[in-house]
This record gives structure tokens, sequence and C-alpha cells, in this order.
């Protein structure tokens, strides 16, 4: 099942006044002209287009942001747990030293 879109242009930058003579405006204007055809810097002088690209530019930075965040947060825990190992490793050998310790205490004689 197949479904067909409209084929109208995405952008229609065609003046939002009317054109009829209701307005005083002559039928003089330029044929409108496909947006498709239109290079950067022409659809960069419509306010839509200008702000539709600012727009565009702050969520790609967000994004980037974000980003950088997600590695920062990464090397954070990649540290933490780095660090981890190293106490735990410490912790297990200060019990190592500990149990060593009460056992040499336990099996030297005491002085009467």
């Amino acid at each position: 099942m197949s479904m067909s879109l409209p084929q109208h242009s995405l952008f229609n930058f065609d003046t939002p006044f009317p054109t009829s003579g209701s307005s005083g405006m002559s039928n003089s204007q330029a044929p409108a002209t496909p947006v498709e055809t239109l290079s950067i810097s022409d659809l960069m002088k419509n306010p839509h287009v200008q702000s539709m690209y600012n727009s565009y530019q702050e969520m790609a930075n967000q994004v980037l942001q974000g980003a950088q965040l997600q590695q920062n947060l990464w090397q954070e825990k990649q540290n933490l747990w780095q660090e981890n190992c190293r106490l735990s490793a410490e912790v297990r050998a200060l019990q190592v030293n500990q149990s060593q310790s009460r056992g040499r205490y336990a099996a030297t004689p005491t002085p009467n």
C-alpha cells in the first residue's frame, strides 16, 4: 500500500499579501522562483531561512556540547573505576598485613 505525498515545495516563500488588486497592489510582480533554484546567499536573505539556520546552528551546538559532556563523564567514570581498583587492592593488602600481624602476636609467647 503506497502513500503519495503532495507535490508542493516545503518552503513556500511567496508573498503572504493578496495580489488580486484588493490591496491596491498591481499584478506586475515577477513570477515566483522555485526555491530549489535559489543560491544559498539568496536563500539567506529570507528572514525565515535565517531563523531556521540559526535554530539549526543552536541545536547543532547543543548536540556537540552534549557529546562533549558525555565524553567527559565517560572519562571521569574510567578515572573513578581505576581509583576504586587501586583503593580495593590497597584495602586487601592492609587486610592481609593485619591478618598476618595478628597471627604473629598470637604465636609470640608473652613474658611472665
